[in-house]
């Protein structure tokens, strides 16, 4: 098993869950320019903002420092990744429906 380094497992989940790192920081109640210098030193966390990260991103502690509880992690990735799609999917939904309303000469609904 390839070992990944907590700050590119933090990456990771920043980027599934959509989240910058500006309100990743803020959320978790720490400077955008502290959790950037941490990232780019390759430093780690003290306890509480390791855990106050990992609570965040929906993992547990052991995860983000250890890569331990993968299956789980990567169960709720893919969890993401559909709902991503599935949100996808609506919208281009949405938009054929506009569309097809359109040429057919129905007005688009809430302007009748």
């Amino acid at each position: 098993m390839k070992y990944i380094p907590f700050w590119d497992r933090v990456q990771k989940l920043l980027k599934a869950h959509r989240i910058s790192r500006k309100n990743f920081a803020e959320h978790i109640g720490m400077s955008v320019n502290t959790l950037q210098s941490w990232m780019r030193y390759n430093r780690l966390p003290d306890v509480n903002s390791g855990y106050r990260m990992a609570k965040a991103l929906g993992v547990s502690p052991d995860y983000l420092v250890l890569g331990k509880d993968r299956e789980n992690t990567e169960q709720r990735l893919k969890v993401l990744a559909a709902r991503k799609a599935a949100e996808k999917i609506n919208k281009l939904l949405a938009q054929i429906q506009k569309e097809t309303g359109i040429i057919k000469g129905i007005p688009p609904q809430g302007r009748r």
